[in-house]
Formats: C-alpha cells, sequence, structure tokens
C-alpha cells in the first residue's frame, strides 16, 4: 500500500512540477522585456587586447534589409564625458542584412581586417562609443564607464 502512495504521490508532482514549467517557462520575445534589436547595433567592443593599440569595434545590422551608413559616425567619449573623438564617418556604404562592419585602430593587430580605420585609442578604462547620426541622434552605444570595454556590448542604448 505504501508503495502505491508513493507512485500516486510521484505522479501528482510529476503533473505539478509539468504544469508550473509550461505556465512559468518564457518564450520567444517574452523571455525578456524588450523587443528584439532590428537595427543597427554596437556589437562588440575590444580594447587592449595584446598591446594597447589592439582595439576594434564592430557594428552588425541586425535588420532584414541594407542599411546605408551614410551620415553617420563612430565617435568615443572619454568617461568623464570631456572629451569625444570621431571615430569614423560613411558618406555612403551599405551595410547588408545581418552582417557585421569592422573598425579597427590602424596602429593595432585587427587594422589589416578592418572595414575602417582609426588613429588615437579608446581608454582601457572606461568611456562610450556612440554610433548615430550626423545631426547627433543616437542609433546605438556601448558603454563601459568604470569597466573595461572589452566585452560583446549588444544594445545597450
Amino acid at each position: 500500500m505504501a508503495a502505491r502512495v508513493r507512485r500516486g504521490r510521484l505522479a501528482w508532482l510529476s503533473v505539478l512540477v509539468l504544469l508550473v514549467g509550461l505556465i512559468a517557462r518564457p518564450s520567444g520575445a517574452s523571455a525578456v522585456g524588450w523587443a528584439p534589436s532590428s537595427g543597427l547595433l554596437v556589437s562588440e567592443v575590444v580594447t587592449g587586447a595584446a598591446s594597447a593599440s589592439d582595439e576594434m569595434v564592430e557594428l552588425y545590422n541586425a535588420s532584414v534589409a541594407d542599411i546605408d551608413l551614410g551620415g553617420l559616425e563612430l565617435v568615443y567619449v572619454t568617461s568623464s564625458g570631456a572629451t569625444m573623438t570621431r571615430k569614423q564617418t560613411w558618406t555612403a556604404l551599405q551595410l547588408p542584412a545581418h552582417r557585421h562592419l569592422l573598425v579597427a585602430n590602424s596602429a593595432g593587430a585587427w587594422s589589416a581586417l578592418a572595414d575602417g580605420t582609426y588613429s588615437g585609442g579608446l581608454s582601457a578604462t572606461g568611456g562610450s562609443l556612440v554610433l548615430r547620426t550626423l545631426a547627433g541622434t543616437v542609433i546605438d552605444s556601448a558603454v563601459g564607464a568604470r569597466e573595461p570595454l572589452a566585452a560583446s556590448c549588444g544594445a545597450l542604448s
């Protein structure tokens, strides 16, 4: 009899776990509190890899259509906000859907692979990279205020 009671309890417990899993399980876009990104993203930033000049910024077109980068710029703002430097600007360049674009320090290891280069570095102790229109409208940014900008950043704006 005790084995039968245990099996009955185990069956009810299994059903309960299954129901809780179905009710509480996040799915699709509802798994997070925001919609999936669908435009241009500052998707990765690396500073000071093997040397201080080994820096790169990766942009990603998360949309289903090509995006013209004409009229956009990538700027770096120091963590204090005192200095802003333009790292790249585009007059016309189509970035195909779901493709990456690499911008790197011209003195660094990734310069030969980059789609565009800049001079002068990014601080390894913080700052922000901002992808924006030439008029100043922010499209996306990667903020590393007190941490090194050495991680995948995704859409943090």
